[in-house]
């Protein structure tokens, strides 16, 4: 899928980056059009019991109660590699919280626990060829030739994997938190869009609210271009592909990460609201920089909020409005 006519404001002509651009490359990862039967059977099978014990043990199910305070359900609101576990630990100060007291309901951890998922992203040429010869799969001689020219130890990808990636863990993740949260523990949870907040667990936030849970958040955003270098570096080593927005049209994965991002920035007015509401905390960070690379150019949050309390480091009004025109600005550009 090629790049159609996309502009980044009235003149600039945007970057293009497309699918292509990650399938093409076949030096760390080569991609097929499809998980084999044999192996697409195995990743939805249901959950074991041990499955299911590990991943409440990623999870930290067993983390303590919230001690001489009320428990927190925190969220962490942003695209898909914008970095929001990473930069949650730079909230726990500020939060009052601890990673060992938090139970993280994270479906990408939930995921990690089940052996079909975690064999089909672990394929290689080897494993996946003999796979299919234990099987008698139907479609081992073509694969066989598909593979020819790669090394037995070469990482094998598949280009349906948002089809097949996800099984029950949004089962489990809403489990785990639902859970903690009857019994008075602090819980994160990931979210993407207002639709979370207003429909998805709704009912998870007004049963947190009810039981007397302080509702906090924090937010990270990402300039589309460095966001889509993200997504292909991760796509590569991890096997799963970047998910498309339902509106994304040009075949450019930088407009794709505008359209998915911006479904995270038009959550922030209501979820601004909500922690005022109900006496919590929103931090907000533009994750863009490559801190791992130059720690110098790692930022603190550009807007700290608790309670009706609003502090920021951004030239502008320390409003909801004056926030979102900053990211509009200076982080989506768009």
């Amino acid at each position: 899928m090629g790049c159609g006519s996309v502009q980044q404001g009235p003149e600039v002509d945007k970057k293009c980056i497309t699918m292509d651009d990650i399938l093409s490359d076949s030096k760390s990862r080569v991609w097929v059009d499809k998980l084999p039967d044999c192996f697409r059977e195995a990743t939805q099978l249901p959950y074991t019991e041990e499955e299911i014990a590990e991943s409440a043990a990623k999870c930290n199910v067993t983390a303590e109660p919230a001690q001489g305070r009320e428990p927190k359900l925190v969220f962490q609101l942003g695209a898909a590699g914008t970095g929001k576990s990473t930069r949650m630990e730079d909230c726990y100060e500020t939060m009052e919280l601890s990673k060992e007291g938090l139970v993280v309901a994270d479906g990408d951890l939930v995921r990690e626990s089940h052996t079909g998922l975690k064999t089909a992203f672990g394929l290689t040429k080897a494993t996946l060829l003999a796979g299919m010869a234990e099987a008698k799969s139907p479609e081992l001689e073509e694969y066989t030739k598909l593979l020819a020219e790669f090394n037995d130890d070469h990482p094998v990808g598949f280009k349906d994997s948002e089809t097949w990636s996800y099984n029950d863990s949004g089962k489990y993740k809403d489990q785990f938190a639902s859970e903690a949260l009857a019994a008075r523990k602090d819980v994160v949870m990931g979210v993407t869009n207002l639709t979370h907040f207003t429909k998805k667990y709704k009912s998870v936030i007004d049963d947190a609210i009810k039981s007397g849970s302080t509702i906090a958040a924090m937010a990270t955003f990402v300039e589309p271009e460095e966001l889509v270098n993200r997504q292909v570096g991760r796509g590569k080593r991890k096997g799963r592909l970047v998910q498309s927005h339902k509106e994304w049209k040009d075949g450019n994965l930088i407009t794709n990460a505008e359209l998915k991002q911006k479904l995270s920035i038009e959550a922030l007015p209501y979820l601004s609201e909500l922690v005022k509401e109900h006496s919590g905390t929103l931090m907000l960070f533009d994750n863009t920089p490559n801190y791992f690379k130059d720690p110098s150019s790692k930022q603190g949050p550009f807007w700290v909020q608790k309670g009706a309390s609003i502090e920021i480091t951004y030239d502008g009004p320390a409003t909801v409005e004056g926030m979102m025109e900053h990211i509009s600005k200076t982080i989506q550009k768009c």
